[in-house]
């Protein structure tokens, strides 16, 4: 332990009152499309990390820097980077890929007991993707939302609707 890098930071913070637990350490993530190796070896060095008992934090999104399409990579960076101990992450909590990656983490990880959160993600989730019929300019955009979702009957009805509206 005496040859790992911060071993004098941990001597010297303990001289403060500050414990290893209490030292956040982020690895960096450099892109991957300037070098391909970069994730392998910023998910060693969360390991690494980790199994020197220090907690870590991440930007995730540096990982795809220069991609099409970022919030693929980000996500599945993101879910290997928490399976490698990842404690804290920077990332944008907004991004429907990254909390859709977040909550599957948990769940397959154990760390969801009875699925509680998931559960309750994915209704709201569900709820959020469900189109709703309105009256006036939308109509004939929602009614394509509507069919394109596979909602029969409300297909039917917003389209009822709209045929009467053009009717008079």
């Amino acid at each position: 332990d005496a040859f790992f890098p911060f071993a004098d930071c941990v001597e010297e913070a303990a001289k403060y009152g500050i414990t290893k637990k209490d030292i956040i350490i982020d690895p960096l993530a450099l892109t991957i499309s300037s070098d391909k190796d970069s994730a392998k070896v910023t998910l060693d060095a969360i390991k690494l990390l980790k199994d020197h008992g220090f907690c870590t934090s991440l930007g995730v999104s540096n990982i795809s820097f220069g991609l099409p399409l970022r919030d693929i990579i980000n996500a599945s960076f993101y879910t290997q980077a928490l399976y490698s101990g990842l404690d804290l992450a920077i990332m944008n909590p907004f991004s429907k890929a990254m909390t859709d990656s977040y909550n599957a983490y948990l769940a397959l990880s154990g760390l969801d007991s009875n699925f509680e959160g998931y559960i309750s993600y994915a209704s709201l989730a569900q709820q959020q993707d469900t189109p709703k019929v309105t009256q006036g300019a939308n109509d004939a955009f929602d009614l394509a939302d509507i069919i394109i979702k596979g909602l029969r009957e409300k297909a039917k009805d917003s389209t009822k609707r709209l045929l009467a509206e053009k009717v008079n």
